[in-house]
């Protein structure tokens, strides 16, 4: 232990004088620290009353501040990944307006014309409806003389077989006879003898008995191609008797006594209860409508004309079944339409249809 004696501390610290405590206590009789002795308060060091004045004077030496806890640089737990921020969308650049200047008589001149290409469509649209209105007038005023032409000169063809000539004109006189709601002599005579027109320029090139010796021959993958592109939408020409009717004998739509067997093998008249060879085809009338209105009795005999719409075979059934349209059914009475075809001579003709029940 030593004690520090600063004789003047305004000379420095480097002249203070150090004493240490055995020669202290030598000066004041004590005895030396090495001998044992009891123990003693530990004497405070003596400083120079002048030199403690200059201590308490002096400015005392700063302190340095702790160093503040902080947290560790990396908290994030092992293994984990900091989170980056999400980095921000660009932004726009700002787009300098633009101000565009248009001279006002320029403006004008394109309003003026607009204006003038309104006024030419509504002229051009107002002189075709003017002469389509005219045009209609016409041929409306027109239509009388159309109907009775085809009564006049379209009927005759049609019984002189001159079938073109009579369907040209009976067509165009069914139309002018619907167009004026049938407000014309014969009304009922014109459409009916057009239609029966329709059926005699259109007849097939063969008769249903060909036509199934044909189906017969043909491949079934190819045969519903070649009927579309012969035979479908032509017209046939069919006389014979009601066998059955809906609700009659078992019977759920109207039949025929006209069973269709290959040419060569029956009779086109040939009764159904006579047998039927390998193969023959029926005529299903499901839906045709000629019938369903007339409603003729069982054992009439009908002359009637349709267009085909199916010829097909039918496997259920084990026979090839022949389809109408069912709009396209009409009775055929021009007799002498039919001699030309080579039919019975109108003596052989039945002169009615029997369509009541």
């Amino acid at each position: 232990n030593v004690a520090v004696e600063h004789d003047e501390l305004a000379a420095g610290a480097s002249d203070a004088e150090i004493l240490w405590e055995d020669e202290l206590a030598a000066e004041r009789g004590e005895s030396s620290p090495s001998a044992p002795a009891r123990p003693a308060e530990r004497p405070r060091p003596s400083l120079d009353p002048a030199a403690a004045a200059a201590a308490e004077m002096a400015e005392p030496r700063p302190r340095r501040p702790a160093r503040p806890k902080t947290a560790p640089r990396d908290a994030t737990p092992t293994g984990a990944r900091r989170q980056q921020p999400a980095p921000r969308p660009p932004q726009p650049e700002p787009v300098a307006e633009r101000v565009i200047e248009i001279d006002p008589r320029r403006l004008e001149a394109q309003r003026r014309s607009r204006r003038l290409k309104l006024v030419f469509a509504a002229v051009a649209v107002s002189v075709i409806a003017a002469a389509g209105w005219r045009y209609r007038l016409a041929e409306r005023s027109e239509y009388p003389l159309t109907a009775e032409r085809g009564k006049r000169e379209g009927i005759p063809a049609l019984d002189e077989g001159n079938f073109d000539r009579a369907y040209q004109l009976l067509s165009a006189a069914r139309i002018a006879v619907d167009a004026l709601g049938g407000a014309v002599e014969d009304a009922d005579l014109i459409r009916d003898s057009a239609t029966q027109a329709e059926i005699f320029v259109s007849l097939a090139p063969h008769s249903l008995e060909e036509i199934l010796s044909e189906a017969g021959r043909t491949s079934p993958d190819q045969w519903p191609g070649r009927f579309k592109d012969l035979y479908k939408g032509r017209s046939v020409i069919i006389d014979t008797t009601i066998s059955g009717r809906p609700g009659e004998g078992g019977s759920s739509t109207y039949e025929l006594g006209y069973l269709i067997f290959p040419e060569g093998e029956a009779g086109s008249l040939r009764d159904a209860s006579s047998g039927a060879p390998e193969r023959y085809a029926r005529i299903d009338l499901e839906g045709f409508k000629l019938f369903e209105l007339s409603q003729p009795k069982v054992g009439a005999r009908v002359i009637f004309g349709a267009h085909l719409a199916e010829f097909g075979y039918d496997a259920a059934r084990d026979a090839w079944i022949v389809r109408f349209e069912p709009d396209s059914g009409v009775y055929i009475t021009r007799k002498k339409a039919l001699e030309a075809l080579g039919w019975p001579s109108a003596n052989d003709f039945a002169p009615d249809q029997e369509k009541a029940q």
